[in-house]
Parts: structure tokens; C-alpha cells; sequence
């Protein structure tokens, strides 16, 4: 991946969370909607690489909205097993997906599982963008 690549994919991935204000509606799912938090890009893009193997994200999100019931449950399996699916996927696997969607080599970290690893230099790009300046600090 080039690198002009990588950060075009990060602005198009911020510009995705602010389009929904990070809230995003996640149908057929075990919660109603993700509440996006925080999005950080770490890794040999921000380092400074060329030609980095991915992108790699960072997001801290949480589950809200109310839990599905036991009616709307059965609903729903019933409608996945029309599509030979078992069970509803869950609700921030589903924003993951959604935030990568048509890009390629992009690696999405949860915040929660990833907390006691040092993932030295973070930048945010989500609810602010600070990597232009980022890039142009560390260029020089």
C-alpha cells in the first residue's frame, strides 16, 4: 500500500464517522447502535513508512441503546436463518465493518482489547483530526 493511500483512507474513515456524528444505527445486531468515541491511526503510517503493510485503527466504541428482546430476538434469528445465518452478529463487528468498507489492508483494533499494549505514536483522527499536523511536524 502506498503511503498517499493509507491517508486518504484514514480521511475518508473520519469523514465517515462524522457524517453519522459517531452514532451508528446497527440493524439485525445485538444492540440498537455504536457510539464511536475515539478513532487513532498508529503503526508504520504514522511513523513514517513509505510504503506501509496496512492501516492500522484504533477505535474506542461502546454498545448503546436498548438490548434486543426476546420477541424481536426470535424475529431476527428467524430472518438470518432465511439467509442460513445462526445468530446476529455483534453490534461494534458490524461498525468495523462499516467504517472499512471497500478499502483494502486495514486493520481495525478495539480499544478495550488493546489497552495495556504500548501502541506508540497514536494520532487521532476521530473526534479531531490531528494528523495533517502530525505529519507536518514529523516530515520536518
Amino acid at each position: 500500500m502506498k503511503r498517499t493511500t493509507a491517508l486518504r483512507y484514514a480521511d475518508e474513515i473520519a469523514a465517515r464517522v462524522r457524517s453519522v456524528n459517531g452514532l451508528l444505527a446497527t440493524p439485525l445486531a445485538n444492540r440498537e447502535a455504536v457510539r464511536i468515541k475515539r478513532v487513532w491511526v498508529f503503526g508504520s503510517t504514522v511513523k513514517g513508512s513509505p510504503a506501509p503493510n496496512d492501516l492500522d485503527l484504533l477505535i474506542e466504541c461502546v454498545e448503546v441503546g436498548r438490548k434486543r428482546t426476546w420477541k424481536q430476538g426470535k424475529l431476527d434469528r428467524q430472518f438470518l436463518h432465511s439467509f442460513r445465518e445462526r445468530r446476529a452478529i455483534r453490534a461494534t463487528n458490524e461498525a468495523y465493518k462499516w467504517l472499512s468498507k471497500g478499502m483494502k489492508k486495514v486493520s481495525r483494533h478495539c480499544f478495550e482489547a488493546e489497552r495495556g499494549i504500548d501502541l506508540s505514536p497514536l494520532v487521532m483522527i476521530y473526534p479531531r483530526n490531528d494528523l495533517p499536523g502530525y505529519l507536518a511536524a514529523y516530515s520536518q
